[in-house]
């Protein structure tokens, strides 16, 4: 693991980086007075010193003690124990191109082989921790559909308490600015951060920076640190590190794009039948393990061929596009609610009795009947009915015939006048 730090020195030749090499008494490396060439100093001694500088910065060894060119000298002089002395402009440009690329290797081993967003920040605050680095990252991302903001996406680390309803306003205004219209709803995720609450940082500091693929901005990086951490992300590891996690986010975004395009419907945002049905396996399993009751309600437009004969598919879609987000507000974070197919919804109610999953559907009902859909006059109106069935704990049929149950209390509801629900118990 190697460590640095950034000294700013006004009496100082220039700005010089402090290293910590592994294996070395410690583990503290500092220039030494301006009447000598710059140099590095430790208290190890002089063979292990030189050791570690040569391994640390090739280019060193073997050369003479000038204004250009660098070389150990023994511990006793007056210069103090262990140095490595050179040129001031050599000796800082080979550390810190070194730094830069230690930090480069361990950013890309970190986050190369990840294809989730915050795993991938986790790993890069990883990096952070390991090179001392007292910075906390964010990020806001969104994609594009044409000229409109479709998803927006914001990652903070866990943790922040109070601050994260500020950083996460920066971040939005951040991108807001930069692409001059508005992100829309912006979902938070979280990620775990080994460097802890910036609040513990003292003179923090903040940047951020636009990430960018093929010429496109799709999302802002924020970092905030310590003033003396961000004097060291300024020496060329800030650049680097945007550019390699922009190419790494990048790539997950275009791998979770095709998940769900794999999984979700692209018109109601909502599960589709093949997530539905994996879902659905899964809390079978789960029913029967836990012997608790699982519940399904289908849902179907009223009269929604209708709708697309008198209005037209543009209706029809933006009806259909209402009811997703109109389902997905009235669940629980439990639920699953998907779109089984055309016009027809599902929700699955894991551990919901009949009753209970009742409750849901009077809900939608009364909710739909105070900001429903409205079309022009004499057309009709964007109504739906619903079906509800339940396996109760130690029933163990599979997943088709909570479905089929609920379709028959779905056909029941339709044959009873339409915009009602009726129970497959009922029946």
């Amino acid at each position: 693991m190697t460590s640095i730090e950034a000294l700013f020195d006004a009496d100082a030749i220039g700005a010089d980086l402090l290293l910590q090499l592994p294996g070395l008494p410690e583990q503290r490396l500092e220039p030494f007075g301006s009447e000598q060439p710059v140099g590095l100093r430790s208290t190890a001694a002089p063979e292990k010193f030189a050791q570690a500088v040569y391994t640390f910065v090739p280019g060193l060894s073997g050369t003479r003690s000038n204004q250009s060119e660098a070389k150990a000298v023994p511990a006793g002089s007056e210069q103090g124990a262990g140095q490595i002395c050179g040129g001031p402009d050599r000796i800082r440009s080979l550390v810190r191109e070194n730094v830069r690329l230690a930090f480069l290797n361990s950013l890309l081993t970190r986050i190369g082989g990840h294809l989730e967003v915050p795993s991938i920040l986790s790993g890069l605050s990883s990096v952070l921790a390991d090179f001392s680095i007292k910075a906390q990252p964010s990020l806001i991302l969104w994609e594009r559909s044409g000229s409109e903001i479709a998803r927006s996406e914001a990652f903070l680390p866990q943790g922040l308490g109070q601050r994260q309803r500020d950083i996460l306003h920066e971040l939005t205004q951040s991108g807001q600015d930069l692409m001059h219209r508005h992100l829309g709803h912006i979902q938070l995720r979280h990620f775990e951060d080994p460097n802890g609450p910036t609040t513990l940082f003292e003179a923090l500091s903040t940047v951020t920076k636009p990430l960018e693929s093929g010429g496109q901005v799709f999302g802002i990086f924020r970092l905030d640190a310590s003033a003396c951490s961000m004097a060291i992300m300024n020496q060329g590891l800030l650049s680097c590190l945007v550019q390699q996690l922009a190419q790494q986010i990048a790539g997950a975004m275009t791998v979770s794009r095709l998940q769900r395009l794999a999984e979700f419907d692209p018109l109601t945002g909502l599960p589709n039948r093949r997530q539905f049905d994996r879902r659905l396996a899964e809390e079978l399993k789960r029913h029967q393990r836990q012997l608790r009751p699982l519940s399904a309600i289908m849902l179907d437009l009223d009269d929604f061929k209708v709708v697309n004969d008198s209005q037209g598919h543009q209706a029809g879609d933006a009806l259909l596009r209402h009811m997703g987000r109109f389902i997905a507000s009235c669940i629980r974070e439990t639920d699953i609610a998907a779109r089984y197919g055309g016009e027809e919804f599902a929700i699955l109610l894991p551990d919901t009795d009949e009753g209970e999953a009742e409750v849901l559907a009077l809900r939608l009902l009364t909710r739909n009947a105070e900001t429903g859909v409205s079309f022009e006059a004499d057309s009709p109106s964007g109504t739906f009915s619903l079906g509800i069935a339940c396996l109760q704990p130690g029933e163990a049929p599979d997943g088709s015939t909570l479905i089929h149950r609920a379709d028959l209390a779905l056909y029941s509801a339709k044959q009873s006048g339409k915009n009602t629900s009726r129970r497959y118990s009922q029946l």
